[in-house]
């Protein structure tokens, strides 16, 4: 726990310092391939996270860890009770994971939903992908989806509207055959 603190500070130092830019690695980068990840989070459910996990564990089946970004993560999932707040990140409950995030940033970072936020953070040399789960207004299969949102997004932006399902079972499914189908033809 301690470890991944100090990781998601040293990540919003960097991005304070680097300043939030428009423009960032992956921003532009809409090819077919797989993007590199290095996922961290605090996911307060064990379902969710034993979930995300697997989730997780199957990208990287098909991808890369990311390994320039010297272990900084550039994907981000914050799940558990309370986390959002009129579709925007609870400062109170998420000043641990986002210390460097203002009250102005996070209604600025504001979704449709209580219960998933996907954004993209936007730093001058890279893109961090950051979902919010709120455990107390979603149920599990929510819960669920919320993680494959985040996951497809960060593979790129236009994928989870192309890959959902009907069910989290047919939405993971869909995600691996997008993950098969860029691996298949990297490979080529």
């Amino acid at each position: 726990m301690a470890s991944f603190l100090g990781v998601v500070k040293a990540f919003l130092v960097l991005g304070i310092l680097l300043g939030f830019t428009s423009t960032g690695i992956g921003a532009e980068n809409k090819s077919v391939s797989i993007r590199p990840i290095s996922a961290s989070g605090h996911i307060e459910d064990e379902h969710v996270q034993s979930f995300m996990k697997s989730v997780i564990q199957v990208y990287l089946l098909y991808g890369d860890y990311s390994t320039e970004l010297d272990g900084t993560p550039n994907f981000l999932f914050l799940s558990g009770p309370d986390f959002l707040i009129d579709g925007a990140i609870n400062l109170e409950k998420a000043q641990d994971f986002l210390p460097g995030m203002t009250r102005e940033e996070a209604e600025y970072f504001r979704g449709k939903s209580d219960s998933c936020l996907v954004i993209s953070l936007p730093l001058k040399e890279f893109d961090v992908v950051l979902g919010v789960n709120d455990t107390a207004k979603s149920s599990e299969d929510m819960n669920f989806r919320c993680v494959l949102d985040a996951v497809s997004f960060f593979l790129d932006v236009d994928s989870h509207k192309t890959i959902d399902g009907d069910s989290v079972r047919e939405y993971f499914r869909n995600l691996i055959n997008a993950l098969n189908a860029r691996y298949s033809e990297k490979a080529l």
